[in-house]
């Protein structure tokens, strides 16, 4: 789990952001990243405190060892001198939790209504969740490496899903079981049935 963190901002503004992701790219580009890391995710996060608007990155990655000085180093060449840095071996399961549970902590701001329109204006049609390497596309539709055919549910009787559409597959990122719809299940099978009338 990487924890990366940006300048403070007095304003909040969309090119701000894109400067963010810009700098992300830059250390993703060293040898020191390619080297080490295979892949990952990183979800972007604002704060606003006393010092302004804090943007920073959380990042669940696929790597060996970086020594986490020489991986400050590049960040603070990369982010025009942004210093702080932390990295410590997680679960994937319990990465993956941390990096998507948040893209603001609106608890710092959302009582200023100009701080929510600052937000608002500045993150809007902005990307906050950015997969790269073996994550790539981690939330297109997954290959199945580990099926099994299902049923319709029984709560859901007037919407059988047609035979061997769905499959059971591992999730690659967190380990856990999740259904895959493969194909279009129809949304129209449900039948006419008479009104009811409800006593008052």
């Amino acid at each position: 789990m990487l924890t990366l963190t940006y300048h403070s901002l007095e304003t909040l503004t969309k090119p701000d952001i894109q400067t963010c992701h810009r700098q992300f790219a830059d250390l993703r580009r060293t040898n020191l990243w390619q080297d080490a890391v295979a892949g990952g995710i990183t979800g972007f996060e604002l704060t606003h405190g006393k010092a302004g608007w804090h943007p920073h990155s959380h990042s669940l990655i696929d790597a060996d060892y970086i020594p986490v000085v020489a991986l400050s180093r590049e960040w603070r060449k990369h982010s025009a001198g942004a210093m702080v840095v932390h990295i410590k071996q997680v679960q994937p399961q319990n990465g993956v939790e941390e990096v998507v549970k948040y893209t603001a902590k609106a608890t710092t701001f959302y009582t200023s209504p100009p701080l929510v329109a600052q937000y608002l204006a500045a993150t809007h049609k902005t990307r906050f969740l950015t997969t790269f390497g073996t994550f790539y596309r981690a939330s297109d539709p997954l290959p199945i490496h580990k099926s099994s055919p299902l049923h319709p549910t029984p709560f859901d009787p007037y919407n059988p899903i047609p035979p061997g559409a769905p499959t059971l597959t591992l999730c690659p990122i967190c380990g856990s079981d999740h259904i895959q719809l493969i194909g279009r299940v129809e949304d129209d099978q449900i039948p006419d049935t008479p009104p009811v009338q409800i006593p008052f």
